[in-house]
């Protein structure tokens, strides 16, 4: 495991509130968490990152490390994986699979300071979209682009509003907490972002979940 990046300051104005928040939670983020991990996340993420494939992969908003037990280690050679706080990062080191290949950074997904272009084959993100604010969406996609290879794919998920008027009732009821815990929001048109690229290409969107789950992935042209 390589923590290459670690001493440096990762948040930019807009995302330093989001800094500040997880680094305070990040001791009891995963049993804050456990009742929505449980029942909704714990069944989205092996279809997002169980069907990886590439030399070099880019996890943005890592976090405590989710996602990492479910890398297929004989198809992803070399997961690079950031978050914006080091107290996370430090939680997602403990959960690295022996025979999974991980470096962790620290750093800012609307600026991606420690990344180099057209550096990786995948760009994979779970509910990192529904935290960054919309001031700061154009900006991480930007990134998104920038640091993958010609071609290279793209898979993201976040939440979303519904349209039914009982879920969005739900929603509307816990986004205070939603707001407290994660500073995540329902309201993200990051999908109209991703549509409105042209060195983009959508090639699936489905919701992985009711109407709320939004799974998007694509490629870069």
């Amino acid at each position: 495991m390589s923590t290459k990046g670690w001493s440096n300051i990762a948040s930019s104005p807009a995302t330093a509130f989001l800094q500040k928040k997880y680094s305070k939670t990040a001791k009891w983020y995963d049993i804050l968490d456990a009742p929505w991990e449980k029942v909704y996340a714990e069944k989205i993420r092996p279809f997002v990152i169980g069907e990886l494939t590439g030399q070099d992969i880019l996890e943005a908003g890592v976090g405590t490390g989710r996602n990492l037990a479910f890398y297929n280690t004989e198809k992803c050679q070399q997961v690079t994986a950031f978050d914006l706080s080091k107290e996370m990062l430090h939680v997602a080191s403990t959960r690295i699979p022996q025979k999974l290949k991980v470096s962790l950074r620290l750093d800012d997904a609307t600026t991606l300071r420690t990344f180099n272009d057209r550096s990786f084959d995948v760009y994979v993100s779970t509910f990192l979209f529904c935290v960054l604010p919309n001031s700061c969406q154009q900006d991480a996609v930007g990134q998104m682009v920038r640091v993958l290879k010609p071609g290279g794919k793209f898979r993201i998920v976040e939440m979303v509003y519904s349209k039914d008027p009982w879920t969005y009732a739900k929603q509307l009821f816990c986004i205070p907490y939603v707001r407290w815990m994660y500073g995540a929001g329902f309201d993200k048109r990051t999908l109209d972002i991703l549509q409105n690229r042209t060195d983009i290409k959508i090639t699936n969107s489905k919701f992985l979940h009711l109407d709320t789950y939004l799974f998007v992935e694509g490629e870069k042209l």
